[in-house]
């Protein structure tokens, strides 16, 4: 089933206007037990300012839009051995 959907969500100022699948939402807790965390983490996630994860309300729901929260994640990674190698090849860097 697709719906076409005005999405405005807390962390942007548009609105996007987009063809999605009603099974591309999650609540909370389905999300927190996908991504393999706690709903409370999820919920600090989604109150972040200016960068949060985006959700969006259907009546008094916060829904994650699952791709969305893909890509939202996946930016958030960081290379820890990229750093590392980084660090080594810069000796002047102070460790603190």
């Amino acid at each position: 089933m697709f719906f076409v959907s005005n999405v405005i969500d807390r962390h942007s100022r548009t609105v996007n206007v987009q063809k999605r699948s009603a099974s591309d939402f999650l609540d909370i807790e389905p999300f927190a037990e996908e991504v393999e965390r706690n709903p409370r983490t999820v919920r600090r996630w989604m109150d972040q300012p200016h960068d949060g994860l985006p959700y969006t309300w259907i009546g008094n729901r916060r829904l994650i839009h699952v791709p969305t929260a893909r890509e939202w994640i996946f930016a958030r990674m960081r290379n820890r051995k990229a750093r590392r190698k980084q660090r080594a090849q810069d000796p002047k860097e102070k460790r603190t």
